[in-house]
């Protein structure tokens, strides 16, 4: 147990809400018909009494805006910008928000004046909530103490997979693409770790394993649509939540660049 350690925790709801959502655009342009569930921006305030750092997270594909939001937080907050650690849960299934010129598909400022004026209201509501939620965090801080602890998790597979593909000739070659490639190795491991209270009750959690969040990826859940949702990492945290109630969950993402869920 380490006297010195004060843990504050805390989130707020970023769904957008029906005005905008006809308006808003996902990854890969999709229109979105309906919310399946809501999405969350969580953070977790760290200190020693002196020192303290921040985890901030939002259920979105990428963290908005990165290097003017840490900025701004650090001058608001006084905490350095390298004792932030700011990320998205990469979702596939949440409006896409933030500069994207590399990006095409995802470019705003390439799309119609809606949806232009509907992503800026959406990102000043996630940026405000942002804010909220991290003067929460830290005015809610307590004398605490952390464990952590790593087991293994059979939800993820490599994607890369050889195709065997006959030409027009009849020849026939190999092609690497998308797939679930069972032999190949895979990264399985699932870090955990807790903050409670000196009584014992869960304060937060921070979770770290590496898949690629898009489950749900062009679902067709909402008359045809794609369904909002924070996808395995919202379910898994909403779960911890429920179960400790009082208690806010993180999900981080490991290196899951070429890891689908199987």
């Amino acid at each position: 147990m380490n006297s010195h350690l004060f843990v504050g925790a805390a989130s707020l709801c970023i769904t957008p809400s029906e005005k905008l959502l006809p308006n808003l655009r996902g990854l890969r342009d999709c229109d979105f018909g309906g919310i399946l569930d809501d999405l969350f921006v969580r953070v977790i305030a760290i200190g020693d009494g002196e020192n303290k750092a921040l985890i901030v997270a939002f259920d979105l594909d990428k963290a908005p805006y990165p290097a003017e939001n840490l900025e701004n937080i650090s001058k608001k907050t006084k905490i350095p910008i390298e004792n932030i650690f700011f990320l998205g849960t990469h979702t596939h299934t949440a409006p896409v928000t933030g500069f994207r010129p590399e990006e095409k598909m995802n470019d705003v400022r390439l799309k119609s004046a809606e949806v232009q004026a509907a992503t800026s209201e959406y990102e000043k509501q996630v940026i405000d909530s942002m804010f909220k939620t991290i003067d929460e965090a830290v005015n809610s801080m307590i004398p605490a103490r952390m464990g952590y602890t790593n087991e293994k998790s059979f939800i993820n597979v490599n994607r890369n997979q050889f195709y065997e593909i006959k030409d027009e000739n009849g020849d026939i070659h190999q092609e690497l693409s998308l797939g679930m490639n069972i032999d190949a190795p895979v990264d399985r491991t699932l870090f955990v770790m807790r903050f409670e209270s000196l009584e014992g009750q869960p304060i937060a959690f921070f979770m770290n394993y590496p898949v690629h969040n898009c489950l749900m990826i062009g679902n067709d859940c909402c008359s045809g649509k794609v369904g909002i949702s924070g996808d395995i990492s919202g379910f898994v945290c909403r779960k911890l939540e429920d179960e400790f109630e009082g208690s806010i969950a993180i999900w981080s993402s490991g290196a899951a660049g070429d890891v689908n869920p199987l």
